[in-house]
């Protein structure tokens, strides 16, 4: 792959990145030091997440399992609201989340992983995930819930108008 260079015999070129390797290995030891304390109030921060959305939330139901799982990932269902309509309004809220699985984004389709964890076709395009990469303070949760309780209530509001009509 590398050419030219006569070091060791003409079985490389260049000359290897000392410095770079050590600073590698520097990194890793203080991206490690602290990962399993980081990991325990990541977990913490996801739990708090997951029992209030959907102790507040109507119709939010976590999907997977409640304990095996990645320490920032939480996943739900919001029954009878779009996934996108609740996007958009996390959106504007200044909050990122994501629709569906990671393997579907961008696609309109269901997501496979939830239609493979038994999860409807219909209830799959309700779906909203959460990928933390660093805990959530108190008032954070409490905007997500907040936005999404709003959010789920202005459309059963908007259903029940619709079909009142």
């Amino acid at each position: 792959m590398l050419h030219g260079g006569g070091q060791e015999g003409g079985a490389r070129s260049g000359t290897e990145n000392v410095a770079g390797i050590a600073g590698f290995a520097a990194a890793v030891a203080v991206a490690t030091r602290d990962i399993g304390t980081a990991a325990l109030a990541l977990m913490r921060s996801r739990d708090e997440l997951v029992e209030r959305l959907c102790a507040e939330v109507p119709g939010a139901a976590l999907t997977g399992h409640p304990d095996e799982r990645l320490p920032g990932h939480a996943s739900f269902t919001i029954a009878g609201v779009s996934g996108e309509s609740l996007l958009v309004a996390l959106d504007a809220a200044g909050l990122a989340v994501s629709s569906g699985s990671a393997c579907a984004a961008g696609k309109s389709e269901p997501s496979p992983v939830l239609l493979a964890l038994g999860i409807s076709p219909e209830l799959s395009h309700t779906a909203l995930r959460f990928t933390l990469s660093e805990p959530l303070g108190p008032e954070s949760i409490d905007r997500i819930v907040e936005v999404l309780r709003s959010e789920v209530l202005r459309s059963e509001r908007q259903r029940i108008a619709v079909t009142s009509v």
